[in-house]
């Protein structure tokens, strides 16, 4: 455990340890000790105990590790700053956060950058919408709709899968179709109660999202036909079962579009979990898509 906390550059938490080297009491226990052996600088301040791995240590904890360990921990440790950045709400916090642990943020872009470049945009999005993006009417969509694109992005690249431009296209008006719906509903059910919790909210209407909503549904549909076409064009299966899909997938957008018009919507993973014939158009994709992966 104590190789994985030389990844951080920075003073650190119990909770940010545990979330990087394991969960679990034995992660408390050696930070304690650390601290205890004077192998750890403490900060002293109100709040959780935080402390920073002498140079020494870090180095040699560093070098302990496999390629494969180091490549697990600076991807946990990633996931760690983003997802706090990500929940901190206020401008003062963030720059708090910001000011405290600046070593560790800079930690986690540099090895981003290590590991992709869609790794990196995907960060960087995350860390700059709190502060920036999610104050800007319009801006704010296409950002969250972007991160879910970049995290598409990641996973084909992982796996190495070739990214055809209507798959790129599809995801992004279907991203901004959802995160425009969750707008959507949100003014709908909130009012001015919303706007007053969402600054962008008092920029828009709820007329002015619906023709967001129509275009990126629009967008979505004719994009994914494209691609299904496309697909079938080049791998040329004796059963069109590309094509096929387009009906479960059409019929789940239209579905989600009626959920949205009988004011739900502002939580689309409870939508997703609650509605049993969304659940079923999923599936149906899913099978259908699939047919057309295996069966030639």
């Amino acid at each position: 455990m104590l190789r994985r906390l030389g990844v951080f550059a920075g003073a650190f938490d119990i909770a940010a340890a545990v979330a990087v080297a394991g969960t679990g009491a034995d992660t408390e226990r050696l930070v304690r000790d650390l601290a205890r052996e004077a192998l750890v600088h403490v900060e002293r301040g109100s709040g959780a105990l935080r402390v920073r791995l002498l140079r020494t240590v870090r180095d040699l904890a560093l070098s302990e590790l496999s390629a494969v360990e180091l490549a697990d921990a600076r991807r946990r440790h990633r996931e760690w700053y983003a997802a706090r950045w990500r929940g901190t709400e206020l401008h003062d916090e963030l720059v708090q956060a910001l000011r405290r642990d600046h070593d560790d943020y800079l930690a986690a872009l540099r090895s981003a950058l290590q590991d992709g470049s869609s790794g990196v945009g995907d960060l960087a999005v995350t860390l700059t919408y709190s502060a920036i993006w999610k104050h800007m009417a319009v801006i704010d969509l296409i950002a969250i709709a972007g991160g879910f694109v970049l995290r598409a992005i990641a996973g084909a690249v992982a796996v190495n899968v070739p990214m055809s431009t209507w798959f790129l296209l599809c995801t992004s008006f279907a991203s901004l179709f959802i995160v425009t719906g969750k707008r959507y509903a949100e003014l709908r059910e909130g009012g001015e109660a919303a706007a007053q919790a969402r600054s962008t909210l008092e920029a828009y209407s709820l007329g002015y999202l619906r023709v967001v909503l129509s275009v990126s549904l629009g967008a979505a549909i004719i994009t994914y036909c494209d691609w299904a076409f496309e697909i079938t064009r080049e791998i040329g299966p004796s059963i069109p079962f590309y094509e096929l899909s387009i009906i479960p997938m059409l019929a789940a957008l239209l579905r989600y579009t009626l959920v949205l018009e009988q004011g739900h919507g502002a939580a689309p993973e409870e939508i997703f979990v609650a509605d049993r014939m969304l659940q079923a158009l999923g599936l149906l994709w899913v099978i259908v898509f699939g047919l057309g992966v295996y069966v030639r």
